[in-house]
């Protein structure tokens, strides 16, 4: 089957303008609001009703904060949870940070996920999250978007595996769009990679579905990974090969900080289990 025969079609409306390059003053009055209680959830979950530590944060908020001004930003991280993009971004950020609009990440969502109802795509579009149509591929509505943010230098978070890893005894492979829009920006981007283990024991991929307390988190933020050089050696290849080559890189990297964070979370006293004894019925695919 092909891979748009696996996932709904679900009907939507772009949430954004054809020239988002300047929007109005309500828009980012509403979009800060929602990114601030939104991040401000997901850090009390995360730092207060349950324990987070990280490991390097300075590098990425070092690079969200105080990288050049026009160098796009692009973090990408395991997907374990629902709730991973709006805890961990939360997380990271001071409350003081979550109010600086210009700075907060975009984060491509699942269409057949996110923008289900209207209502669901209001919020997600003022979250600063453009959907994803999964089986559409990486020339598509949604990915050219956030290449344009990013070239005006802004941030892109990503789960490069393209859906919730519920088994994690492995990195799944990293979908293609990651390659392509690395490939096709104006300047080589600062890649940040980070690994978490334990949010599955606070928000579980099955019913019920709320947060749990006391639980332990551990995240390891990574080094950049530099990309220059794989991308001057591709500047004569087709746009395919571009982009699994550049995606099979950035895969073996984060394979390395995968085992070094596991290994760094036992120490903890954490470590990642499986969703195996979930109810089928509850499994599913998640944010893209």
């Amino acid at each position: 089957r092909s891979p748009s025969a696996l996932y709904p079609r679900v009907k939507y409306e772009w949430p954004y303008s054809s020239d988002f390059r300047k929007p109005s003053l309500l828009w980012k009055l509403k979009s800060t609001i929602t990114c601030f209680a939104v991040g401000l959830w997901g850090k009390s979950v995360l730092c207060l009703l349950n324990t987070t530590k990280f490991n390097n944060l300075h590098v990425l908020t070092d690079a969200i904060f105080r990288r050049p001004p026009g160098v796009p930003l692009v973090t990408l991280a395991n997907h374990e949870s629902c709730v991973d993009d709006p805890c961990l971004i939360g997380a990271v950020m001071t409350n003081g940070q979550l109010l600086k609009h210009s700075k907060m990440r975009w984060s491509l969502v699942a269409s057949d996920i996110c923008y289900r109802k209207p209502w669901h795509g209001w919020i997600m579009g003022l979250g600063k999250c453009p959907p994803v149509v999964r089986g559409d591929g990486v020339y598509q509505k949604a990915v050219d978007f956030v290449i344009d943010r990013l070239n005006e230098g802004g941030w892109l978070h990503v789960f490069p595996e393209g859906k919730v890893n519920m088994e994690r005894e492995e990195l799944s492979r990293l979908k293609w769009g990651i390659g392509r829009i690395v490939a096709d920006l104006e300047r080589p981007p600062i890649i940040i990679p980070f690994w978490h283990v334990g949010i599955q024991n606070i928000m579980p991929n099955y019913r019920p579905y709320y947060p749990r307390i006391g639980k332990k988190l551990f995240v390891n933020i990574g080094k950049p990974i530099d990309v220059s050089v794989v991308l001057k050696n591709v500047e004569d290849k087709k746009a395919s090969e571009k982009r699994k080559i550049i995606t099979d890189y950035i895969q073996a990297e984060m394979e390395v900080l995968r085992r070094e964070t596991i290994a760094l979370a036992k120490i903890e006293g954490i470590t990642s289990e499986s969703d195996s004894e979930a109810p089928t019925s509850d499994k599913h695919n998640g944010l893209i």
